[in-house]
């Protein structure tokens, strides 16, 4: 299966096409990473250029944001690069069944069952630098985004029941770094 990567401006620009350019995943608006069929990532301008290239073991997702590339292992792992030059920093433990991974800030937030359970419920934040991760937020429903941004983190909940109205959660960066 072949996919295309293309810049919008007056006109489409194709950046790259063919199999090596299955799913872009992410952008912080100078760079996007580019989770190829291979199982690489390839980091490219907000232009096109190629950047660089990683490896990772077994990548599932991949976030990005300024100096930093984090990808979220099929092994419940996170393998952080620096996304400048490519060279992977520290590779972290995640909890098993994690989703949805996001960074800013030198933080990664995902989503996770809970232990024993198979819905995603609870909110993680991990530390880049130094890998401690802890339980933000235990939801009852399932949570179905997570997005952290230099203003906080927000996370999307799934209602179920008779309402079924879902909710959004927002928790200010001022309250996550302590």
């Amino acid at each position: 299966m072949a996919g295309r990567l293309q810049s919008i401006g007056t006109n489409l620009r194709t950046i790259v096409s063919g199999s090596d350019s299955m799913d872009a995943v992410a952008t912080d608006g100078k760079q996007v990473a580019v989770l190829r069929a291979g199982g690489g990532v390839a980091l490219y301008t907000a232009g096109g250029q190629l950047l660089r290239t990683v490896t990772p073991t077994s990548p599932k997702e991949v976030a990005l944001r300024g100096d930093y590339l984090v990808v979220l292992t099929t092994a419940n792992r996170l393998e952080v690069y620096n996304s400048h030059s490519g060279k992977l920093l520290h590779t972290w433990r995640a909890a098993k069944g994690a989703r949805y991974l996001d960074v800013s800030s030198k933080l990664a937030a995902y989503a996770a069952p809970l232990p024993g359970g198979w819905y995603l419920r609870a909110v993680h934040l991990l530390s880049l630098p130094t890998g401690k991760d802890r339980v933000l937020a235990k939801t009852s429903p399932q949570i179905v985004g997570v997005q952290l941004e230099p203003a906080g983190l927000v996370y999307a909940v799934n209602r179920t029941g008779s309402s079924g109205v879902g909710y959004l959660a927002f928790t200010p960066m001022n309250r996550l770094s302590g």
